[in-house]
């Protein structure tokens, strides 16, 4: 096999929401043998004109010639090359050899959908390493709205297998808050809106599609070696000691925090940390919106002690407004109450 060929052997897709644990999932596979991560979001399907309801990463459906869809692509891997958004999924500014990613993406002339994707994800390749990917290779590869598209992929790659990693709702949504507010307290509407949509597409993918896991990010900090070994027996690779280690295009990741923080190895943190920082406006949402994932899954549902009305420190007026409305929204009258 070779990517020349028109084919990828048994490609990975990594799902799951912002600040759900994807970020630290990749950097565990980023330095196994059998193994080519993708160090970046490839966002494929947004970038090609799909219609994603995916809230933080939402996009409009655009019909795009192949040319325009390429460009689209280059222009997604140059803006990567000069983020440095420490909350980003990856900070690897100017990694990428812009000239031999477009060669590359290009000069196959890709004719479909399906052979654009095995063009960009060997386009980049190329571009990080000047070579193709070898043929013993496979490649990994995660989006926000990887969930949104599985049914798709698995009908582009049939032997394609699919990891998605869940969080605890409430601390996933406290990560979010944290990760998006600057000074002020933000609106937290689309950021509740993407966990639903991550969950709803969990909820239908995982019935349908043969070689769907998912794994629960506590499980993935606390005992990171069993997990680890069970994720390589799904995969059928190798379990590796690179798997127990955190990387980045093969050095030391630091992670991406929401507290900003830089970690050597991995944390445990997150586990409890989320608990001191929740508002009661935070689990009425999650109460509401996201009640359904909380037990499924096993989580322990979170009271309220006091009314989700009374604002929240650092909340200004135009955020208490549309964080209500939200609010409201979630709670319509009833003809008993009119």
């Amino acid at each position: 096999m070779n990517l020349e060929h028109n084919s990828l052997k048994s490609p990975i897709f990594l799902l799951g929401s912002h600040k759900s644990g994807t970020s630290l999932l990749r950097s565990l596979f980023d330095s196994h043998p059998e193994l080519f991560v993708a160090p970046i979001e490839m966002h494929f399907f947004k970038q090609i004109g799909y219609w994603v309801n995916y809230n933080l990463h939402q996009s409009w459906p655009k019909e795009l010639k192949i040319t325009e869809k390429c460009q689209s692509l280059i222009d997604n891997v140059a803006t990567r090359n000069n983020n440095r958004n420490p909350y980003s999924d990856s900070v690897i500014p100017d990694a990428f050899d812009l000239d031999l990613f477009k060669y590359h993406l290009e000069h196959r002339q890709p004719k479909n959908n399906t052979e654009l994707f095995i063009s960009y994800i060997n386009a980049l390749h190329y571009s990080l390493h000047g070579k193709p990917i070898s043929d013993k290779i496979r490649i990994v590869e995660k989006s926000v709205e990887n969930a949104e598209y599985a049914l798709l992929m698995h009908q582009m790659f049939p032997d394609s297998k699919f990891i998605h990693i869940i969080r605890n709702p409430y601390s996933t949504l406290v990560a979010l808050r944290k990760s998006k507010i600057k000074s002020r307290y933000p609106y937290l509407g689309a950021m509740v809106q993407s966990l639903q949509t991550s969950y709803y597409n969990l909820h239908r993918n995982r019935p349908l599609i043969k070689d769907y896991l998912v794994i629960k990010y506590e499980d993935l900090l606390l005992s990171t070696d069993s997990m680890m070994q069970q994720l390589s027996d799904f995969l059928d690779i190798k379990f590796a000691d690179s798997l127990m280690q955190p990387t980045l295009l093969g050095q030391s990741w630091s992670g991406n925090s929401s507290s900003n923080q830089s970690f050597e190895d991995i944390s445990l943190s997150p586990l409890h940390q989320w608990k001191d920082d929740i508002t009661d406006l935070e689990i009425h949402f999650v109460n509401q919106m996201l009640l359904p994932a909380v037990q499924e899954f096993g989580y322990i549902a979170l009271p309220t002690s006091h009314s989700p009305l009374a604002p929240v420190p650092q909340e200004r007026l135009l955020n208490y407004a549309k964080n209500r409305s939200f609010l409201h929204l979630m709670n319509p009258p009833t003809l008993d109450s009119i």
